[in-house]
């Protein structure tokens, strides 16, 4: 704020999004009730127009999470 005051940019001052709000829903519709990933790219410009995975996490709570997640046999490598 106080770069705005005094007329000055901020790193990131110019970020875009290409995200697509109606695919970004399609994508996390087709996930429902899986584990997975999905990426929508533009294959001309590499724009990310949607990206979903599932199941979600709030990276915020992973520490008191990580011992439930360590003993998910589901989350472990054959």
């Amino acid at each position: 704020m106080y770069n705005d005051l005094i007329g000055e940019k901020s790193p990131g001052d110019n970020v875009i999004t290409t995200l697509d709000t109606r695919l970004q829903q399609v994508a996390y519709n087709a996930l429902k009730g899986y584990r997975g990933a999905v990426v929508v790219m533009e294959p001309k410009t590499g724009k990310i127009l949607a990206m979903v995975s599932l199941p979600s996490y709030d990276p915020n709570k992973i520490e008191e999470q990580w011992e439930t997640l360590v003993e998910d046999k589901d989350n472990k490598s054959p």
